[in-house]
């Protein structure tokens, strides 16, 4: 049977105990709450966050909406150019 004091065999775990494994928690008691100071500055900043993730939401959104614009566009100046633009203005475009 392991004694204690053995190098092998971790201390027993007590309530009080895990203030060695986050030092953070050194000054709490064991009859307090972990709780923050102030849970509404914690609810405003979970709000905050909520908000501006979903303007980056919206904002991501627009830059892929302004791509497939942007392809659709491009693709119809194509068919456009093809239809209604004699081919030496083309030929004439590359050599500038």
């Amino acid at each position: 049977m392991a004694t204690p004091n053995d190098p092998g065999t971790a201390p027993p775990a007590t309530r009080g105990d895990d203030t060695r494994a986050n030092p953070g928690l050194s000054g709490i008691a064991d009859d307090e709450d972990r709780q923050p100071w102030r849970p509404l500055k914690w609810l405003v900043l979970m709000t905050i966050a909520s908000g501006v993730g979903a303007i980056a939401g919206l904002v991501g959104t627009a830059f892929r909406l302004s791509l497939y614009w942007a392809d659709r566009f491009r693709n119809l100046a194509v068919v456009f150019s093809h239809a209604h633009v004699p081919p030496a203005w083309g030929l004439s475009l590359i050599h500038i």
